[in-house]
């Protein structure tokens, strides 16, 4: 017998979506607030590897805020699709303090950001695993017993 199309989606992924959504508007905030004792502001992105500033780095978070706050929505409402591009964000965003890392590792002036991405890398690890576990139920209907 198959599981019916309007399946309740789990408790956890519905909080998942609702901290997405306001991870979405720090982003936003995080691309209009300005440090002042930074000469560049706080607008600041990683993409790839990159550091963008300023104009492109505020461009590029409103970007990201977009879709993380369309992910949210998806999610909330119960889509396949959201649920695999959370997964997919999550990985690309692992992809990222990776490559930062590794890029920056050597640069004695990037020291403290690079102690800092590598001490998010796991929590950013572990929420990719949970998406996964997540993901591999609920849009493929695998089980462990498959």
């Amino acid at each position: 017998m198959s599981p019916p199309a309007t399946q309740r989606w789990p408790l956890d992924t519905k909080l998942f979506a609702i901290g997405l959504g306001a991870w979405a508007l720090h982003v936003i905030e995080r691309a209009f607030y300005e440090d002042s004792d930074l000469n560049v502001g706080r607008a600041l992105m990683l993409f790839n590897g990159l550091k963008l500033y300023a104009n492109e780095g505020r461009i590029a978070l409103l970007i990201e805020a977009g879709i993380f706050f369309v992910v949210a929505l998806g999610m909330y409402s119960q889509r396949r699709w959201a649920l695999l591009m959370a997964f997919a964000l999550m990985a690309d965003i692992v992809l990222n303090h990776l490559l930062f890392v590794i890029a920056n590792l050597s640069t004695p002036a990037e020291l403290a950001r690079v102690r800092t991405e590598a001490f998010e890398g796991p929590i950013v690890v572990a929420l990719a695993l949970y998406l996964w576990i997540r993901s591999k139920q609920l849009v493929f209907g695998w089980t462990d017993a498959t």
